[in-house]
């Protein structure tokens, strides 16, 4: 029995513990609910719970649902896992495909039309070869840039850095902008019934108050 025991393991007796007598070296085992006695490890343990046909085993029929549920929840987390690791693996190996620019990538039509064509509508044309890595490049690609978290933070710096403010330090125009930006932010979460999506200067914001 692993010294590191899963959840799974809670509803399982050990019966026999000589793994090292057996050619797999896996112990024998009696689930709690059943008495069925089987050899494995965590893997069979999860799938008798949950009925899972590719150990092997039968369900166990006196599992409780509460149990069944939970270990069919972890199962699936698993499997999404297992999925997304390939996934990223396939993804890695057409990169490299793509870089090596071998089959389609290196063909003179592909190469001129990648110097005209938005990059999104390229990767739809060129990229079947490389179904993983097309399907990230075309949403990344077609999603449109806005600089407007720039220019409201350039709007925030023009109206705290004025003639009457000019001789603030770069470190404390900075912090004043922190400050100013995180309090509209403040407001907005705290105003259930906001709906502008920017935040009025105060009336007095060409006031003679000099900040020092």
């Amino acid at each position: 029995m692993p010294k590191e025991k899963g959840p799974e393991w809670q509803h399982v007796i050990c019966v026999s513990d000589d793994s090292d007598d057996k050619p797999d070296n896996l112990p024998t085992i009696q689930c709690i609910y059943c008495d069925r006695k089987f050899v494995g490890g965590a893997l069979r343990i999860r799938g008798h719970l949950i009925g899972d046909k590719k150990i092997g085993l039968k369900k166990c029929s006196k599992v409780p649902d509460i149990v069944a549920s939970k270990f069919l929840e972890i199962e699936s987390k698993r499997q999404e896992d297992q999925k997304k690791k390939q996934q990223l693996v396939k993804v890695v190996q057409q990169h490299s495909v793509y870089r090596a620019r071998q089959g389609v990538f290196g063909r003179p039509m592909a190469i001129a039309a990648a110097k005209t064509m938005p990059g999104h509508k390229w990767w739809m044309s060129f990229g079947a070869q490389t179904p993983e890595l097309q399907k990230i490049a075309v949403r990344v690609l077609s999603q449109v840039t806005s600089a407007g978290s720039c220019e409201r933070n350039w709007s925030t710096f023009d109206f705290i850095h004025t003639k009457k403010r000019n001789r603030l330090a770069c470190k404390t125009v900075e912090k004043i902008v922190n400050v100013h930006c995180n309090l509209q932010l403040v407001t907005k979460i705290e105003d259930i019934n906001y709906i502008d999506e920017y935040i009025d200067w105060s009336s007095d914001a060409d006031s003679d108050d000099n900040v020092d």
